[in-house]
């Protein structure tokens, strides 16, 4: 797959978009993230291979032809005579490699091409014979799709319907603007702000329901408030004020105007009103947020501008690098080439065979190893630890930490439980003698994230925590002031600290 290594890098950043974007995540629930990722990257290879790297040059055919690639080489698979099976094996496919191509095509928005990658679409469908056309069992399912919230993604019909829903919405918001009903709410809400709810509103109540707005029912209305509102759109919990209000002046304006229905516009404005408490009540609730939500929240606190695509790019694979070391550090599947694995040479270290009545034994040299590895995945994925990713690689600090870890062993025979001041101390010191400056800076760096997350766990004797901390923290200030901080200083300094304490 030389292909795939070549594109990696561009392949890897629409697979991030892909993974935060609504059509994946109705696809997660249905196929497994390992399938949706075979798919999707195989089609990306495809295009790129056939249309180029720059996607402004992207042509329809190219999208066609990735597509139909991707149904040769499942071909390929298989012998002549299992026509059956190549056709289940098409069909299995057929949705999520056309939400990949979908998600593609809108995020280069090429609007232009839009209806001859619509005709495209069905067309491929045509020519391998498959899709609801052809096998119309796929898509009644009584045990899915059979009744609203609906699960899979809008077949081509339904994607025109939204597209034609879209436009006329714009007009209609264009006259919501000029509107007396409009002018009585202005003042309290941005028009941008009510603009994006409704069109969510619009878009989701199609989308799960397959109603368009003379049709709207109160059971759609309440799943998109209390649901989709709260786990999936990106704004912080003070925001969900303004939705009812908007929603309620917009379908007052719809009534008004004859767009809807009277008495169903009154029945929906009614539950508005009913919703809106549970609605605000669960934005409150971080754990209703999805990942894609939670992903935006963190991009605002962070101050990254939406637009700025590099920067959210660079978000995005530090935040799945984040994930991918949680996740290792808990022992659930990861992806290892996300995360750093460190130096195994711990076995070959030099050691004494017995120290002060404690013998050196591989499997004692292996937990600590593997345990300081779990610990320095963990450390690095957390909030708190952010700011060390502004100085150094993750490789740097999970060696740091499990390098010294086996280097405390491999000298004195201790586990992190017996762990004292002045063993510390005598690693330090060969530390220091044996590296640069800047690289020791970035060592203490990272024990200084290390040992109170160590002390907080209780995976440090209590008694010699505190003696611990403060060999680690005259030596910060050893750096930070390029003073020579002795032993005893580092006893003088957690003797203030207990001073302090007794103060407070």
């Amino acid at each position: 797959m030389e292909r795939v290594s070549e594109y990696a890098t561009q392949i890897n950043n629409y697979w991030k978009k892909y993974q935060t974007s609504d059509m994946y995540l109705d696809f997660i629930s249905m196929y497994d993230e390992d399938e949706l990722k075979t798919i999707f990257e195989n089609f990306m290879t495809g295009l790129l291979t056939l249309g180029g790297t720059d996607p402004k040059k992207w042509r329809v055919e190219n999208y066609q032809m990735a597509m139909e690639l991707e149904f040769s080489d499942i071909s390929d698979q298989f012998s002549d005579k299992n026509k059956a099976e190549i056709t289940r094996e098409f069909q299995d496919v057929l949705e999520p490699l056309e939400g990949s191509a979908i998600f593609v095509f809108d995020e280069v928005d090429n609007e232009k091409l839009g209806n001859d990658f619509d005709a495209m679409l069905v067309q491929v469908e045509d020519d391998f014979k498959i899709g609801a056309a052809y096998y119309p069992e796929y898509y009644s399912n009584p045990d899915a799709d059979d009744k609203p919230p609906y699960t899979k993604p809008l077949d081509n019909t339904q994607k025109r319907t939204l597209a034609n829903i879209k436009s006329e919405l714009a007009n209609w918001l264009a006259d919501f603007k000029e509107s007396d009903e409009w002018r009585m709410l202005d003042d309290a809400i941005p028009f941008e702000d009510a603009d994006w709810y409704i069109h969510i509103l619009v878009e989701q109540v199609y989308t799960k329901y397959h109603q368009v707005p003379k049709d709207w029912t109160p059971e759609a209305i309440q799943m998109v408030m209390a649901s989709y509102f709260v786990s999936n759109v990106g704004m912080t919990a003070d925001k969900y004020k303004d939705v009812a209000p908007a929603l309620m002046t917009f379908v007052g304006f719809m009534k008004s105007h004859g767009l809807i229905d009277a008495d169903a516009a009154d029945v929906n404005i009614q539950e508005i009103q009913k919703t809106n408490p549970t609605m605000m009540a669960r934005a409150e609730d971080p754990s209703t947020y999805s990942e894609s939500k939670k992903m935006i929240l963190a991009m605002q606190d962070e101050k990254i501008d939406m637009k700025d695509q590099n920067a959210v790019n660079a978000f995005m694979v530090r935040t799945n690098e984040n994930t991918q070391a949680e996740r290792a550090s808990k022992g659930q599947p990861y992806d290892k080439s996300l995360v750093s694995q460190p130096k195994d040479d711990y076995l070959t270290m030099a050691h004494p065979t017995e120290l002060e009545g404690h013998k050196w034994t591989k499997s004692v040299a292996t937990r600590i190893h593997d345990d300081m590895t779990r610990n320095a995945w963990y450390l690095w994925s957390q909030p708190a630890q952010q700011r060390l990713h502004h100085q150094m690689s993750e490789a740097t600090f999970v060696n740091n930490i499990v390098l010294f870890a086996d280097e405390v062993y491999a000298k004195t025979l201790a586990t992190p439980k017996r762990w004292d001041a002045t063993q510390l101390r005598v690693v330090l010191a060969t530390r220091k003698q044996e590296t640069s400056q800047q690289i020791y800076q970035l060592l203490i760096a990272s024990l200084t994230a290390l040992i109170p997350y160590l002390t907080a766990e209780r995976k440090l004797n209590k008694a010699n925590a505190e003696g611990i901390q403060a060999v680690i923290d005259a030596e910060r200030e050893d750096l930070q002031y390029g003073k020579v901080v002795s032993m005893k200083q580092a006893k003088k300094l957690l003797g203030k600290k207990k001073k302090n304490k007794k103060r407070h």
